[in-house]
């Protein structure tokens, strides 16, 4: 995996996705995934990346919001999904923006890149997110609450 910072384009071994992908494209590309979720405007879709690491395409209507992206971890199971296992991934994910881009923070003219520990899911995960934030807490956040 590979994220571009000139465009916010992110490439995978299957295929890229990027800012100017809308949900019609995306749904036609080779990085298409299920839909695991839909509630309004809110879609969400899994990813085809490559082994070790996952991904789901968040869209508001047609527009692509942001990515989520996560490494698989030697001893991911459901036995082992906690908050210290989730808080070890996120350091993962800090290491390697740090290898890949430099010291954080990351942002661009078309958006950002964040790792982030979301403690309402339990979830540690590298967040590419395009254009200004809509609101400022997540469809995640709304939903679990």
């Amino acid at each position: 995996m590979k994220i571009h910072v000139n465009d916010g384009t992110v490439e995978f071994a299957t295929g890229s996705i990027g800012p100017a992908v809308d949900r019609n494209a995306f749904l036609q590309s080779s990085v298409a995934g299920k839909q695991s979720y839909v509630n309004g405007p809110f879609a969400l879709y899994a990813i085809q990346t490559e082994a070790g690491i996952g991904a789901t395409a968040q869209f508001y209507g047609d527009r692509l919001e942001v990515i989520f992206v996560w490494f698989s971890m030697p001893d991911d199971s459901d036995d082992n999904w906690n908050e210290a296992h989730e808080r070890l991934r996120m350091k993962v994910h800090d290491e390697w923006l740090q290898i890949e881009l430099g010291e954080p923070p990351y942002r661009f003219a078309w958006g950002r890149i964040e790792s982030v520990f979301d403690a309402k899911g339990c979830e540690g995960e590298i967040h590419v997110s395009y254009g200004e934030p809509r609101t400022s807490s997540s469809w995640r956040d709304r939903k679990k609450s």
